[in-house]
């Protein structure tokens, strides 16, 4: 999930899918989805869905959801502040 501000930013155009979502706390919000590859420290998930939506806190740009993480060994150091993937 991304915020519109960032979509635009790394140019992800506007999608044939949209539609609304419910949030945990209830509320409903809009939605674009794209279908893209995703990197992230060097790692690569393919054809991954990208949901457009803007974000509750504007200091957070995006999220990595399960569609991307499963395909990885994820290790949260929160010691160090850091998330780290491996194969």
């Amino acid at each position: 999930m991304i915020s519109p501000q960032l979509a635009e930013r790394l140019g992800i155009p506007a999608s044939v899918y949209s539609g609304t979502a419910q949030l945990a706390d209830g509320r409903e919000v809009g939605y674009q989805s794209a279908v893209m590859d995703v990197s992230v420290a060097g790692m690569i998930s393919k054809n991954i869905p990208v949901n457009v939506m803007q974000l509750a806190d504007p200091r957070v740009h995006g999220l990595l959801g399960i569609n991307f993480i499963r395909n990885f060994v994820v290790t949260l150091d929160l010691r160090n502040n850091q998330v780290r993937f491996g194969d």
